[in-house]
């Protein structure tokens, strides 16, 4: 995990299938979860097929890690467009797919039943929520970074207008929407919920989502420019917050992200 999110990039750089790895087992669970009525039928094969939360989070990881990669090269080692099947990014967006394909339903946002829990009980069982949390905003995080206007306006520059299909802007516009909405609501029930977060990759992540506010907030129409820069103020504080904790994240505050 550890090389997925601090390791360099390099012919050296050690490759790690995560998917294939033994866990330690845990006794971190959520019973809501495990009871709540929207469970995927509570089979006895989805049972037995659960990892534990701690295994999706890492196995999310290496995700983040080929995004990471894609990211410091600026998509410049992606011979073909972002929309063909051949391209890096799409080989990003379908191994992410294929991780979430394998977290147990119950797992998942809705019927984890985060806010329907008391803060209390999120507190006594951080050992749970916490790489669930994790899990929950790396997931984002990835299609965030990944269709982040700027890094995919530099990649496009390789391309004539003309060869761009207009659907591709139009659903990485919708991802950018979509997910940079879910990052703000996770903030806000983490927030009313008093959880803390401690995580200092965190703050890194709600950074690069608030850069997408500040590049949004540029327009003319007064509406929507106070809306991202509401939004761009909530990751702000976030990340404010975090670096008292973190010189790592002091510092992105401090340059003023």
């Amino acid at each position: 995990m550890l090389q997925y999110l601090c390791g360099d990039f390099g012919p050296l750089t050690l490759t790690i299938e995560t998917a294939q790895l033994r866990y330690p087992t845990s006794n971190s669970a959520n019973e809501l979860a495990s009871t709540n009525h929207q469970s995927d039928g509570g089979s006895q094969l989805a049972s037995s097929s659960d990892l534990g939360i701690e295994s999706y989070a890492i196995q999310m990881t290496e995700v983040w890690y080929e995004v990471r990669q894609w990211t410091h090269q600026r998509g410049k080692l992606d011979q073909h467009p972002p929309w063909s099947g051949e391209s890096r990014y799409h080989k990003i967006m379908l191994h992410q797919m294929e991780v979430e394909s394998r977290l147990p339903y119950k797992h998942r946002f809705k019927p984890s039943g985060f806010a329907d829990h008391a803060i209390s009980d999120l507190s006594v069982n951080r050992s749970y929520w916490v790489p669930w949390l994790y899990l929950q905003i790396i997931y984002h995080s990835i299609v965030c970074t990944l269709n982040h206007p700027l890094l995919l306006s530099i990649h496009l520059r390789r391309f004539r207008v003309n060869q761009i299909p207009e659907l591709f802007l139009q659903h990485t516009a919708d991802l950018i929407s979509s997910h940079t909405d879910w990052i703000i609501h996770l903030l806000e029930v983490a927030h009313e919920k008093q959880f803390q977060f401690s995580d200092p990759l965190i703050g890194q992540t709600i950074a690069i989502v608030a850069t997408i506010f500040l590049q949004q907030s540029y327009t003319e129409d007064v509406e929507k420019r106070a809306e991202r820069q509401a939004k761009y103020s909530t990751c702000f504080e976030f990340v404010q917050e975090l670096g008292k904790y973190w010189s790592c994240v002091n510092q992105l505050v401090s340059e003023k992200m």
